[in-house]
């Protein structure tokens, strides 16, 4: 509809340009013989014109963005339009049209057509537009022709190092399909990704959508799997509002991007508020969630004390503190010292913590991964149990203000010696009396962690080997570790005696269908370029992850996405003669009589198959 009601106007504008070029011809008195002409002509000088809009596909543009290729489009259309028409008048007719209406007319008909095409036009681009396209370029697909699409594709038109040709733009809204925007065509919507790749010899889809991510991110690569091509992003939301899509700033897609949440920022000056000048000691501080809690913990300006048994991994993260501090990333008064200690030796723990005296300690380290503690559970039940008895005790005995133990959503009615020892570890810090403040949250997988399948994944596409995946319908909760930290930190600060809380991890994401596109992102094709191989559950994995028990309740608190957990936590009957017969058990490395009072003090702990 929108197509014939403009054809029928640009009907109009020509006929109104005839009669206008006429009237000026001749003072406003048009002769009644030329009138006559007039009227005779303006029938092949219409069709002339609709016929050559049609062909140079004047109607399919976009009103909003029409720039400086569409002006020239459409003067080429006018001017192919009177060719023909006025050929017709002058082949039909005995007598001719005054020479000064052919040429006031097309003028006219230009004036009526443009101030439609461009009047709703208010930037300086519907005068002098953007430059033009690079032609020799890497031909690349648009995703988004809204103000983001827009900003992007003038960024490379304008970019010297641009080695791009946008020849297409793809968008989910049928009004904008077919029509042309800055001299690139509407080709279709997402669905049609496939098709389009093919007939424009696509290399390279950009995102140009502010709004996508998490789950439309992932919809959107899904319906990329059958296409090998390139996948970059353009900046967010912000920068788009800011005008400020900078093509230095284009970016590949990471697999961060297909987590189907909408994540929490770290929020800088209120951590700076909360520890600059406090006395944070992190155990596990050069692990995966350690250290990004001793990054932001520094930023915040903190004097740190990082505990970690690795050697390597202390030096790693003493290091990138290190530069931080000297490039100003950090502030001046942040101060760190490090240790290398087992959170095992009671000893060892008991000395640090009683002479760097602490404010707060958040206990990270542990043994976490699912199917190595299977075959050693007297690692997962010293490192995890004892020693977290071993932090708490000398924290207690220190004057520490503030605990804060990492937990997992592996403990919640759990199927491994990984998690059953986690659960316990959660007993053992939510039920003893004590003066400090405590607190335990449950953190679900990271996302590009030291154990994660995102980098295991990574490692095989890059090789190009299969990508092993346990279970076709297995699932898991996903989540940054920074967010992760971020709430970890604002959980710790709520509690006011001991409490339990979960973090909001979002929608499950299927493993299979982050393989398949992670697969795609790397311009593959899931199941013909890279296969697939299910290899079965592991030694205590399940299919789908729990973060709350059939008898637990969460309940929102004032920090959106931290959940604070109801449900009176009971501490098994004997709990302290139980961890002295853990510690007989473990001086004879008897495995299985541990596994069985590990059974006896976690009732809901079921072994997998």
């Amino acid at each position: 509809m929108r197509r014939i009601l403009l054809l029928l106007f640009d009907a109009l504008a020509v006929s109104g340009g005839l009669f206008l070029a006429a009237e000026v011809r001749f003072d406003g008195n048009i002769p009644a013989d030329e009138l006559r002409l007039v009227l005779a002509a303006s029938v092949p000088i219409i069709l002339g014109k609709i016929g050559s809009l049609y062909l140079f596909q004047c109607d399919r543009w976009s009103f909003r963005y029409a720039g400086s290729a569409e002006f020239r489009r459409l003067v080429a259309a006018i001017a192919l339009g009177s060719l023909v028409g006025w050929t017709g008048v002058y082949l039909i007719g005995p007598q001719s049209v005054s020479r000064a209406i052919l040429i006031l007319e097309p003028l006219f008909s230009l004036f009526f057509m443009g101030a439609v095409r461009f009047g709703l036009r208010v930037a300086p681009e519907s005068i002098v537009g953007v430059s033009k396209a690079n032609t020799e370029g890497r031909p690349v697909l648009l995703v988004g022709a809204g103000e983001g699409g827009v900003m992007a594709l003038n960024e490379i038109r304008r970019h010297p190092g641009s080695d791009m040709e946008v020849v297409g733009f793809i968008d989910d809204d049928p009004v904008k399909l077919g029509q042309w925007i800055n001299g690139v065509r509407v080709v279709g919507s997402r669905e049609d990704i496939p098709a389009a790749v093919k007939e424009l010899g696509i290399e390279e889809i950009l995102i140009a959508i502010p709004s996508a991510e998490g789950e439309e991110m992932r919809k959107l690569i899904a319906s990329c799997r059958d296409v090998k091509a390139r996948f970059r992003i353009v900046p967010g939301l912000l920068s788009i509002i800011q005008g400020e899509v900078d093509y230095d700033r284009i970016r590949e897609i990471q697999p961060e991007d297909l987590l189907g949440r909408e994540t929490a920022e770290s929020d800088p000056e209120k951590l700076r508020q909360m520890f600059g000048g406090k006395k944070v000691l992190v155990t596990g501080a050069g692990g995966s969630i350690g250290s990004e809690l001793v990054r932001q913990l520094a930023k915040a300006g903190a004097n740190l004390v990082l505990v970690d048994q690795s050697e390597s991994a202390i030096y790693l993260i003493s290091q990138e503190l290190a530069d931080q501090k000297s490039t100003g990333e950090i502030p001046p008064e942040a101060k760190y010292c490090s240790y290398i200690a087992d959170i095992r030796n009671r000893t060892r723990i008991s000395n640090i913590i009683n002479e760097e005296k602490p404010e707060y300690l958040y206990h990270a380290a542990a043994c976490k991964h699912v199917p190595l503690m299977e075959d050693n559970i007297v690692e997962a039940v010293t490192t995890n149990i004892f020693g977290t008895r071993n932090l708490i005790d000398a924290a207690e005995e220190a004057g520490v203000s503030r605990f804060l133990f990492i937990s997992t959503d592996k403990a919640v009615r759990p199927t491994s010696m990984m998690g059953a020892t986690k659960r316990l570890a959660e007993i053992l810090v939510l039920t003893r009396t004590r003066k400090m403040v405590v607190a335990a949250v449950r953190f679900g997988n990271v996302f590009g962690s030291s154990g994660s399948v995102v980098l295991l994944f990574k490692k095989q596409i890059e090789k190009r080997r299969p990508i092993t995946v346990t279970d076709p319908e297995v699932v898991r909760y996903f989540m940054t570790v920074q967010e992760g930290v971020f709430l970890v930190i604002q959980a710790s600060l709520l509690s006011e005696e001991r409490d339990l809380f979960v973090l909001e991890m979002g929608q499950p994401i299927r493993i299979q269908d982050l393989a398949k596109d992670m697969i795609t992102l790397a311009g593959l094709r899931p199941e013909i370029d890279i296969p697939i191989v299910f290899t079965g559950l592991r030694p205590g994995e399940k299919l789908v992850e729990e973060v709350i028990t059939k008898d637990e309740r969460a309940e929102q608190t004032e920090i959106e996405k931290v959940f604070r957990i109801r449900g009176e936590e009971q501490r098994p009957e004997g709990f302290d003669g139980t961890l002295e017969e853990f510690g007989r058990l473990i001086e004879h490395t008897d495995e299985t009589a541990i596994r069985d009072l590990v059974k006896k003090n976690v009732p809901e702990f079921k072994e997998t198959p």
